[in-house]
């Protein structure tokens, strides 16, 4: 009997586990030129990055870097980025469950009056692992 309970209740676990693991942890959303770039980060996207711990050591990724890899990014998704569009901010989340999870957000704007008439700042978000989470891209005007 003490072995099925134990069963049982490992299985209840495991599915509190795997329901916990796929659970939204961040979600931001922004829309440029008709798109909405949407942003889900799930322990499952965070699991494999490193941890780290600011008051031991320096980050995997550095600021600098985590600003390279936005920059090296943007024209994916702003074909009209350019060298008008500056670095607005970069801030250092710790995310989720695990005090040792990091990501950079860094976002970028044009100041220029060059730039298209109605510009928006866009932000990519970049990992520990010096990837960067991909956005799922819709179109603004899709019906739900």
């Amino acid at each position: 009997m003490k072995l099925k309970s134990f069963a049982f209740s490992f299985a209840l676990l495991l599915l509190s586990s795997i329901a916990v693991f796929s659970q939204e942890i961040y979600d931001s959303s922004l829309s440029r030129n008709g798109y909405i770039y949407h942003y889900v980060i799930t322990y499952k996207t965070l699991k494999d990055t490193p941890s780290w711990n600011p008051e031991k050591k320096d980050a995997p990724v550095s600021l600098r870097q985590a600003v390279e890899i936005g920059r090296n990014n943007l024209s994916r998704f702003v074909p009209e980025a350019d060298d008008k569009w500056d670095l607005l901010g970069v801030k250092l989340h710790r995310i989720g469950w695990d005090k040792n999870k990091w990501i950079y957000e860094v976002e970028f704007y044009c100041f220029d009056k060059a730039c298209k008439a109605g510009s928006s700042g866009f932000k990519i978000y970049v990992k520990l692992d010096g990837t960067m989470f991909e956005p799922k891209v819709e179109p603004e005007n899709k019906q739900k």
